[in-house]
C-alpha cells in the first residue's frame, strides 16, 4: 500500500521536475525518511504496560499480558494503526490462556456496528499463494469458521462454535472521527505531497552535485580541435573537466588563449528548501522541528524542551484514550475465552495502563512522589507510587518479592521477642 511504501521509504517519485530527466531521476533515486520519524515518534511513546485490576480478586490479565508477551506484541497493531489508519487484534483458545494475534488491515478486515461500536463480521486471511488467498477465517458473533480454496471452491474445514455472542476481533483506529470510524493514517496528503517535495529538493541537489562539483573551465579564443588526444580523437568533455591540467598549444597566429573558471553552483539554496521542508512536516505532524534534524545555534532549555513537546504528548494521550478502548475489549474477549463470562463490575474496576508519555525524568518523578507521601496524599508502598516510578514489571515482581521476605523476618523477629518477653515474666518455668 502507498501508505507503507511511504514509511519505509519506498516511495519513488512521481515527478522529478522540467529540468531532470525521469531516467537520472530513476537512477540517483533519492529517499527521504520523514513520514517514518512522523510515525514512530507517536508510536515510541505509545507503550502498553497492561491492564490495571482496582479489584479484591484477582482475573489474571496479567497472566494473559505475559503468555501473549505485549510488551513486544502491541506495539506492532499500534505501529500499523498509525501507518494504515487502521489494525486488529483477533482473541482464540491458546495452550492454556487465551491467544491474542496482532493483524494488519492488508489481511483483516470487518463489519462495524455502530450500535455496540464492536465488529459484527470479520475476516482474516491465514494462508496466501500467487497473490490469491487460499486460506482464511470468518468470525461471525458465536462461531469462528475456517475455510479453504479447493479448486476453485471454498470449502469449510472447521468450525469453532464459542458461543461468546460477539466476534473476537478488536479494531484500533487512529484518528476516527464520526464521520470516519475506520481511521485515518498518520502520513496524511500533506506529509506525502511535503515528502516528494522533499525528495525533489534532494535530487536536485544531488544532481548539482554530480554535475557541477568540479570547476568549469572558459577557454578564450580556441575551439574543440584543441582538445584532442595524441591520436586526433576528440577528448570527452568530462574527462577535460577532471584533468587536474590542461595543456594547450598556441593557435595558428601563435596567441595562447585565455582561461577562465566559473564559479561552481552551490547547494546552500537547495539545503535552505530541504530545511523549509522540514519545518513543514513537523508543523504537520506536531513535533519539534529537532527530531527532523533541525539544529539551531542556541541549545534548547529543560523548559523550551518540554514546552515544544507539548503538542505531541498531547496527540499522544488522544491515541492512548482509543487504543485504550480497543485493549479493553481485548481483556474482556480474554476472559470470555478462558472463564466464559465477564464480571458485572469490569468496567469500573479495569483499566489500561500506559507509560507516561511525557516521560519526565527519573529525578522528577521521585521528587513529586516523595511531596505526594509527605503529605499522606500516597501510601509509601502503594502501587500508584510504583507507576509514578516507571518501574518495570521485573522491577515490580522482585519488589514484591523483598518486601514479602522482609515481612516475614519481621514475623520471626515479633516472635521470637514475644517469647523471649514470655520466658522473662515467667521466669524460665512456664511450660
Amino acid at each position: 500500500m502507498e501508505a507503507n511504501a511511504y514509511y519505509e521509504a519506498r516511495h519513488v517519485l512521481s515527478s522529478p521536475g522540467f529540468t531532470i530527466p525521469q531516467e537520472v531521476a530513476s537512477r540517483l533515486a533519492p529517499v527521504v525518511g520523514a513520514p517514518g520519524t512522523v510515525v514512530d515518534v507517536l508510536d515510541e511513546r505509545l507503550d502498553f504496560l497492561g491492564w490495571d485490576d482496582a479489584g479484591a480478586d484477582d482475573l489474571g490479565l496479567g497472566e494473559v499480558y505475559d503468555a501473549n508477551e505485549l510488551d513486544a506484541e502491541a506495539p506492532m497493531v499500534h505501529l500499523d494503526a498509525l501507518i494504515f489508519g487502521t489494525a486488529f487484534a483477533r482473541v482464540g483458545t491458546g495452550a492454556g490462556t487465551p491467544l491474542v494475534t496482532m493483524h494488519p488491515p492488508t489481511t483483516t478486515t470487518g463489519l462495524r456496528d455502530p450500535a455496540t461500536r464492536r465488529l459484527r463480521a470479520a475476516w482474516t486471511s491465514l494462508e496466501v499463494r500467487d497473490g490469491e488467498t487460499v486460506r482464511g477465517v470468518l468470525d461471525v458473533p458465536d462461531e469462528a469458521v475456517t475455510v479453504e480454496r479447493r479448486q476453485g471452491r471454498w470449502v469449510v474445514v472447521d468450525r469453532d462454535q464459542h458461543r461468546m455472542g460477539r466476534v473476537p476481533v478488536v479494531q484500533f483506529s487512529n484518528r476516527p472521527r464520526a464521520s470516519r470510524r475506520g481511521g485515518r493514517s498518520e502520513i496524511t496528503p500533506a506529509i506525502r505531497s511535503l515528502t516528494e517535495d522533499m525528495m525533489r529538493a534532494a535530487l536536485g541537489m544531488n544532481v548539482n552535485t554530480m554535475f557541477y562539483s568540479i570547476p568549469q573551465l572558459m577557454v578564450l579564443g580556441r575551439g574543440p580541435d584543441a582538445f584532442k588526444d595524441r591520436n586526433g580523437n576528440p577528448v570527452p568533455g568530462w574527462k577535460i573537466l577532471a584533468g587536474h591540467a590542461l595543456a594547450i598549444n598556441k593557435d595558428a597566429d601563435g596567441d595562447i588563449p585565455e582561461i577562465h573558471q566559473l564559479q561552481v553552483a552551490s547547494p546552500q539554496p537547495f539545503i535552505e528548501q530541504l530545511r523549509d521542508f522540514r519545518m513543514q512536516v513537523a508543523s504537520e505532524a506536531g513535533m519539534p522541528a529537532d527530531y527532523l534534524g533541525i539544529q539551531t545555534s542556541n541549545p534548547s532549555s529543560a523548559d523550551a524542551i518540554r514546552m515544544g513537546e507539548s503538542r505531541l504528548v498531547k496527540r499522544t494521550e488522544r491515541r492512548q484514550s482509543g487504543f485504550g478502548r480497543s485493549w479493553l475489549e481485548v481483556a474482556r474477549l480474554s476472559l470470555l475465552v478462558r472463564d466464559g463470562g465477564v464480571p458485572e463490575d469490569f468496567a469500573s474496576r479495569i483499566a489500561v495502563d500506559w507509560q507516561n508519555a511525557a516521560t519526565p525524568t527519573r529525578a522528577a518523578a521521585a521528587d513529586e512522589v516523595t511531596k505526594l507521601v509527605g503529605v499522606g496524599v500516597l501510601e509509601p508502598g502503594s502501587e500508584v507510587v510504583r507507576k509514578r516510578l516507571s518501574l518495570t514489571r521485573s522491577e515490580t515482581r522482585l519488589l514484591d518479592a523483598e518486601q514479602a521476605r522482609a515481612r516475614a523476618r519481621r514475623s520471626v523477629d515479633e516472635l521470637i521477642a514475644a517469647a523471649g518477653n514470655r520466658t522473662a515474666v515467667t521466669g524460665g518455668d512456664g511450660d
